[in-house]
């Protein structure tokens, strides 16, 4: 018998202590002389029923049970897993209107796609779909700016009988009453997302548009988001955070909700920003320097709008041993696999038809492409780096997140090389465990 490697354990009052596994999700609280015994002194006593519950709940596990193992089977069966498209992130164009200074598509090309091409992806589409329900998500560059090629496309996947459903993501410039339109009635979209950094001048300063037109690019998009609303359409806004610079995240959630709150389809998230940490620091860091982490207090500052609450809002539906829908609100649930990217059948197209394992590369060229629509799949390097169950380092291996993380973003460890590819909790991870627990007792 021992001890599980993924439990995480702290003092929860005087006389006791809490203890969660990242692996099975169970959680317990024990008087501190059972935990001295069981955790510490290593006493594994199979007639005592206490022990039993532990040892059923994944706290202890036989001497032959590689929990290693166990998991880098769980990321085969992603990689094993059904050859045929579900799900397919197409950018009509790589160029955009805005010029945010964090963009992870610095370097791409700015190619918007021909109809000759637009041709080869709806074949490509057509040939290798899985014949259910298959998902689009229209992406850039700014994909409004192409709007054309989504109407060939849409057009060309329901003559070839695709059954699809589209979401897209968008900064929201462009997002007028009739881009909605189209949307819901052309291009089968259930969901828009708009990325928004800031409030008003500041928002402006960031995205800096090259084709702003007179009057604010933030009350613009601010209308346009609440035109897709009143038109039906639900509507996620992302809003991208500085670690160093969480108020003014908090101020526009207040912002958001104060105006659009009492629309059921309107909901809005954190998104902390992926960038070089000479740029943006990676939101897995300490920030000792701080009094609180920063995603810390945004979680807290979500939680009074009904965020970060289980089912209420936001939550990403129910699972196994999480009818609340609070482990996966707090971000304690586990996961198959780091990314689903590392499955075959998993892709996105850019403006020439160039397949990418991952969205955040598209457009970047030979070093991050793996085939082109035309010709097919190329098993090169960077698609066996995806496409296996390996960890990228070392360390995750001895890491008790690893159940939730299964090594976290395989595209950030690829370019950052550093802790941009942990799960961005991962400092936080105790702090969201006694939320989760507070929770239960409530």
């Amino acid at each position: 018998m021992k001890e599980s490697l993924f439990n995480l354990s702290e003092q929860h009052d005087d006389n006791s202590r809490w203890v969660y596994n990242t692996l099975t999700t169970a959680i317990v609280i024990l008087d501190n002389e059972k935990y001295d015994r069981f955790f510490c002194q290593h006493v594994y006593d199979t007639d005592d029923p206490d022990f039993v519950n532990l040892l059923e709940m994944g706290f202890f596990v036989d001497d032959n049970f590689d929990e290693l193992r166990y998991l880098k089977e769980l990321r085969d069966t992603v990689v094993l897993s059904n050859s045929r498209i579900a799900d397919i992130m197409i950018a009509p164009t790589m160029d955009c209107n805005a010029r945010c200074y964090y963009c992870f598509e610095h370097g791409c090309h700015h190619d918007k796609m021909t109809l000759e091409t637009a041709d080869a992806v709806i074949q490509y589409i057509t040939e290798n779909w899985n014949h259910d329900l298959f998902n689009v998500n229209w992406f850039g560059g700014e994909p409004l700016m192409a709007t054309d090629v989504i109407s060939y496309i849409s057009d060309g996947l329901k003559r070839n009988g695709v059954n699809y459903i589209s979401r897209i993501t968008t900064n929201g410039y462009y997002l007028t009453k009739e881009i909605v339109s189209l949307a819901k009635n052309k291009w089968n979209t259930t969901k828009i997302q708009i990325s928004i950094d800031a409030l008003f001048e500041e928002y402006d300063r960031i995205k800096r548009f090259v084709d702003a037109q007179e009057g604010s690019s933030f009350e613009r998009v601010i209308n346009n988001l609440k035109t897709a609303l009143d038109e039906g359409m639900n509507v996620r806004v992302r809003i991208n955070f500085d670690p160093k610079k969480t108020e003014k995240a908090a101020k526009l959630m207040g912002y958001l909700q104060a105006n659009f709150s009492e629309y059921d389809n309107f909901t809005s998230y954190f998104a902390p920003i992926d960038a070089d940490s000479r740029i943006v620091p990676s939101i897995a860091g300490n920030f000792s320097d701080l009094n609180e982490h920063p995603y810390l207090s945004l979680i807290k500052f979500a939680q009074q709008y009904g965020y970060f609450a289980g089912n209420n809002r936001g939550a990403d539906g129910n699972f196994l041993y999480d009818e609340k829908g609070l482990l996966s609100s707090f971000k304690l649930y586990p996961s198959p696999t780091n990314c689903y990217a590392s499955c075959p059948c998993v892709f996105a197209i850019d403006s020439r038809g160039d397949l990418y394992k991952c969205h955040r590369v598209l457009g970047k060229g030979e070093k991050y492409s793996s085939g082109n629509v035309k010709t097919g799949i190329v098993k090169n390097d960077i698609y066996n780096f995806f496409c296996n169950s390996d960890l990228v380092f070392e360390e995750c291996k001895t890491c008790k997140l690893l159940p939730i993380c299964q090594g976290g973003c395989k595209i950030n460890a690829y370019i950052y090389k550093d802790e941009h590819a942990c799960v961005p909790t991962k400092s936080i991870i105790t702090e969201l465990i006694k939320m989760y627990l507070d929770r239960l007792n409530n």
